[in-house]
C-alpha cells in the first residue's frame, strides 16, 4: 500500500535470488487500494515477467485481507509474505528450501534473521534464538521456550499448511501475524530458525509505517491487546491444553515494549487507560512470575519492577538484593545485573 519509492528494489530482491527466479519463483501482488503509482510500478514488472507475477487489485482493507486475496494464487511449495518495502538477501530462497526439504516431517515454519536497515542498522531484539545456527527447535523445551516467532515477512510456511488453516486475522490490524504463524506452530510445537537466512526490514527514515505509528491509533490500547493476548491464550489452550511457557513469553515480549510506550496526550480517556492497564493486570494472570523476572529482552530494572508490581500487587525493588562478592543484583534467586556493567554506561 503506497510503497512506489520501494516496491521496485523489493521486487529486484526476489528476481536477483540464487534459487533461479525465473524457473523457480512465483510472485503475487496485492494492491490494496493504493493512491499513489505503486500500482504503475506492479503493472511494469508483472509485463516484464508475465509467467512469474500476478497482479491484484482491490479496495483497501489491510494487511490481512491483501495477504488473504492472494491465498487462491498460490502455485508453490513454500509461501512466504514479503512486506513491498523489505528486502531478501540474494541465497536465502535457496537455503530455506534445502532446509524445509531436509526436514519435510517435523515442521511447517521456517524463521530467518531480520535486520533493520535505513533509519537504524541492527538486528532484531529476538536475534539470539539464532545464535546455535541453523535448526529445528521445540518450544515445548525448557531451553526454547523464549525462542518466540512473531513475524510474518521474515517467515516461510509450507503451502499445504496455508491451505489447510484460515488465513490471517481480518479484525486485527496490529500483530495479525503472530496470531497467524503461532496458530500453525503449535499444531506441531516445532519450527525451524536459520541463521543463514536474513530479512532487511526497513525502518523508515520518514516514520509513517504501520509499525512506527501503532502507538498512536486508540486500537493499540483497547483493541488491540484483548484480540491479540487472548487470541494467543485461546490458541494455546486449544491445541496444548494450556497456556505453555513459550506463549507467555510471546506475551510478556509484546507487553515488556509496551510498558515504554506513553499514549498521546488527549488519546485516551482516564477511564481507558484504567481499561487498558486492567487488561495488562487480567492476562499476567496467566503468566508465570519467574518469566516476568527472567525475560531475555526485557532486561531493564525499571521494566521488569513495572510489570511485576502490576501483575502481584507487590513491591519489586523490596526483593532486590547485592552480592557483594559477585558485584550483582538479584531478584530472590534470579540474577539481574552486573553492577560493574551498569556503571560502565549500560541502562537497567
Amino acid at each position: 500500500y503506497n510503497v512506489e519509492k520501494y516496491i521496485a528494489e523489493t521486487l529486484e530482491s526476489l528476481i536477483h535470488q540464487t534459487i533461479g527466479f525465473k524457473q523457480n519463483i512465483q510472485v503475487i501482488l496485492v494492491n490494496d487500494g493504493s493512491t499513489d503509482r505503486s500500482g504503475s510500478v506492479c503493472q511494469k514488472y508483472k509485463e516484464s515477467n508475465p509467467n512469474n507475477i500476478i497482479y491484484i487489485e482491490k479496495e483497501n482493507g489491510g494487511v490481512s485481507s491483501a495477504r488473504n486475496a492472494g491465498f487462491p494464487y498460490i502455485e508453490g511449495k513454500y509461501v512466504n509474505f514479503l512486506d513491498s518495502d523489505d528486502l531478501w538477501e540474494k541465497h536465502t530462497f535457496a537455503r530455506v528450501y534445502s532446509f524445509f526439504e531436509k526436514h519435510q516431517d517435523e515442521i511447517d515454519v521456517v524463521s530467518c534473521r531480520i535486520k533493520r536497515f535505513e533509519a537504524k542498522d541492527c538486528f532484531h531484539s529476538l536475534d539470539y534464538k539464532f545464535t546455535n545456527g541453523n535448526r529445528v527447535i521445540d518450544i515445548l523445551s525448557t531451553d526454547s521456550e523464549k525462542l518466540v516467532q512473531l513475524s510474518a515477512p521474515s517467515t516461510f510456511i509450507k503451502a499445504q499448511a496455508v491451505k489447510e488453516n484460515d488465513g490471517f486475522p481480518e479484525y486485527m490490524s496490529i500483530s495479525e501475524d503472530s496470531i497467524y504463524f503461532n496458530n500453525i506452530i503449535l499444531q506441531k510445537c516445532k519450527y525451524g530458525v536459520m541463521k543463514s537466512a536474513l530479512y532487511y526490514y526497513r525502518s523508515r527514515l520518514s516514520d509513517n509505517s504501520a509499525i512506527q505509528r501503532q502507538h498512536q491509533s486508540k486500537a493499540f490500547y483497547n483493541k488491540q491487546p484483548s484480540d491479540y493476548f487472548y487470541g494467543l491464550i485461546t490458541l494455546s489452550e486449544k491445541h496444548c491444553g494450556k497456556v505453555i511457557r513459550y506463549i507467555q513469553q510471546l506475551i510478556s515480549y509484546d507487553i515488556g515494549w509496551r510498558t515504554t510506550i506513553i499514549p498521546p496526550s488527549g488519546l485516551l480517556t482516564d477511564d481507558e487507560k484504567n481499561k487498558y492497564y486492567q487488561l495488562i493486570k487480567d492476562v499476567y494472570t496467566y503468566i508465570d512470575d519467574d518469566i516476568v523476572v527472567k525475560h531475555e529482552v526485557h532486561q531493564s530494572i525499571l521494566v521488569k519492577s513495572f510489570i511485576y508490581n502490576l501483575k502481584t500487587g507487590g513491591d519489586f525493588f523490596a526483593n532486590l538484593t547485592v552480592d557483594n562478592e559477585q558485584n550483582a543484583v538479584f531478584f530472590e534467586d534470579n540474577f539481574l545485573i552486573q553492577l560493574d556493567t551498569y556503571r560502565n554506561g549500560v541502562e537497567f
